[in-house]
Formats: C-alpha cells, structure tokens, sequence
C-alpha cells in the first residue's frame, strides 16, 4: 500500500469526486416447456444495477490491496491539481493519508476531464473543403481532406487543376471552378465560459464569478469494474488561493456537475456486490447518470 504522510507540505487543490451510475445488463434463461417434442423457450431478463461512489472505491480498493480492500473503506475519491504548476491526479484519500490511483483512469483525469473528447470526436480534427467547379456553373461537389492531391482529385473526374497554395493543406484551385475552404480551427476542449459581477457587500470593490458549460470524458479501468462515459454539463471556476509560510499560491480550478453515458463492464461475483466466493461473470451493457467534481478546497497535503 503506497501512502503519502500528511505532514509534508505542498500547494494542492482538493475536490471530491461522486458518482451515481445505472448500469443495464442482460442475462438469458433457458428451459424446457414441453416434452413431445421437447422444447426449449429462452426469455431475457434486464438487470439495473447502481454503481455509486462507494462501489469506485472498491473496485479500485481490491486492485490495490486484494482481499485487504477494507483498508480503504471510508477513503474519499478526489481530484488532486498542483497549484505550482497545474499537475492533475486522482487519489484514494483517508485520515489525512492517501494513494495517487490516477493510472486507473487512464489519463481521461487530465485537463479538467476533457483529454479524451479528441479520441472520441476524432473527424473534429480534421480540415476539409468543399470544392465547386463546372464551366459554366456548378456541376458536382466532392467534400475532401487535406490529405488529398491532384492525383487524387483527377481520378474523380474533376479537370483543369491548377497547382496553387491554399492554406490548411488545400492545394490545388481550378480554372474553371471555385474552391471553399472550412476549417475545424475549434477545440472540443474548450468549454462556454459566462462571467457576471456582483457587490460582495455594499461598500466593497465588485468580485468576478464565472459559470461554464462543456463536453467531457471519464474512463475507469479496473479488473472488476470498466467504463467508458461522455459527459456533458454545468460548472464553475473557483479561484483556489492559501498561504504556506509565507509564499502565496493561488489557481483557477474547475468543478462541474455532469450527465453522462456510455457504457460499462461488471464481474457481478466480485466482493464489491457480494462475497466473492463465485467465479468470475462479466456483463457489459450502457450506462447513465451523474458525476460531479465539488468545489475545490486548499490543502497542505502532497499533490501531483
């Protein structure tokens, strides 16, 4: 069990994470209904099962310590940031101890939740044009990447190419034609940030809030437990700020409030539902619910 002691210092921003899941799974029933001649029915039945917080934690739990899992039980599941230079991780969290458990989350952790949308959305990153052409009007439109050249082009029947430098990769404009350029130059991880100002109180300066709205992606991986969820919702920006000896630190941090859905993977006997005293049945089927970061608190314990 790796723990990191509580007593040294560092400059961290700490929220929990909290998850609410309901996932669907399918099981089938055979039986015989007749015996002259025999045979057999099949009905399928749809299980929902919660997978909560808690039910994280200890599929996370038995990786790490195996049938010692109960040495987390009662830990908390949090984003850690490093205010010094924005380093992100996930850590079981207990009695002021705790155990960095971000590989289990295969990276989707960084950047606010968000590194993940690309691999999702992966056409997003591509530049592409619609080329127009004709001699005397518009006869055809072929849609083509970047990658595509006058070889290309010709073979699909379009004539009269003339070799030019168009930006974003395009590189061929024709006599008789007319080439438009459309380019994905937005990022997926950006999210809709909305800033409004208020009095703090009647006599003092105004202080800044600031809300956002965006798309995001939460990957967990464990032996017992898998999913895969895109996410979509509301947050907030805080501006996390404390003091250690003396030297100030401060960074904005993002908490948000999501739907979510997807899918998932179950081993239904392990000791997360039950006592783990059955060979391994696995499930998978869709998923849906909630996750939530909270509001980000300083602290002095080791960060990422």
């Amino acid at each position: 069990m790796a723990l990191a002691a509580g007593g040294l210092h560092a400059q961290t921003s700490i929220q929990r994470l909290t998850f609410s899941l309901l996932g669907e799974y399918q099981t089938n029933i055979f039986y015989t209904n007749s015996d002259n001649p025999p045979l057999t029915n099949e009905d399928s039945r749809t299980h929902t099962i919660l997978i909560g917080t808690g039910s994280v934690i200890k599929a996370l739990a038995v990786d790490l310590e195996g049938t010692n899992y109960s040495t987390w039980t009662g830990s908390e599941l949090v984003r850690e940031v490093n205010l010094t230079n924005g380093n992100e991780g996930i850590f079981l969290r207990k009695a002021g101890n705790q155990t960095n458990v971000s590989s289990f989350f295969g990276g989707s952790y960084s950047n606010n939740f968000t590194a993940g949308l690309s691999n999702a959305f992966p056409a997003l990153n591509n530049n592409f044009a619609n080329v127009i052409f004709g001699s005397n009007g518009v006869t055809d439109i072929i849609t083509y990447t970047a990658t595509n050249d006058i070889a290309n082009l010709a073979a699909n029947g379009v004539t009269n190419l003339v070799a030019s430098v168009v930006t974003n990769g395009v590189t061929n404009i024709f006599t008789n034609g007319v080439i438009q350029v459309v380019t994905n130059n937005f990022s997926l991880e950006t999210p809709l940030v909305r800033g409004w100002r208020r009095m703090s109180d009647p006599t003092n300066t105004t202080t800044n809030f600031v809300t956002t709205a965006g798309l995001y992606f939460i990957s967990l991986n464990t032996t017992n437990l898998k999913f895969n969820l895109m996410a979509v919702g509301d947050g907030a920006v805080t501006s996390v700020a404390g003091s250690i000896e003396g030297t100030p630190y401060e960074r904005a941090v993002n908490s948000q409030y999501l739907g979510t859905a997807g899918f998932f993977y179950l081993n239904t006997t392990t000791n997360i539902f039950d006592t783990g005293a059955n060979l391994p049945v696995s499930f998978t089927g869709p998923m849906r619910g909630t996750f939530s970061t909270t509001q980000p608190w300083f602290s002095t314990i080791p960060g990422p």
